[in-house]
């Protein structure tokens, strides 16, 4: 039985531990415009705020593994492989809209 624990792999120690960041990005809302009946249709900003989870913790988990492979006839193999994985803790990142 292996114990793991690891960080999200969409993160990146920066994710993790780093200052909330500003993004402001330029955009055109086309499908906006239209469901609202505005023909010339202007570019807005959209402002995103990017930071870190301090309170976020390691996934923990347990796993076990077993193979077996056979070579015959100069170019075969044939292999079987057993794995189980179960988490006792598992990250998630929820979405939301910070206003």
């Amino acid at each position: 039985m292996v114990r793991g624990a690891r960080a999200s792999e969409h993160q990146i120690l920066s994710d993790l531990y780093g200052l909330t960041s500003f993004s402001a990005e330029g955009a055109t809302d086309y499908w906006g415009c239209q469901l609202n009946g505005v023909e010339d249709c202007p570019s807005r900003q959209f402002d995103t705020y990017i930071g870190s989870n301090p309170n976020l913790e390691a996934e923990e988990s347990e796993s076990f593994s077993i193979s077996a492979s056979y070579e015959f006839l100069d170019s075969w193999m044939v292999s079987i492989n057993y794995f189980n994985l179960e988490f006792k803790t598992r990250l998630s990142t929820p979405l939301r809209k910070i206003s």
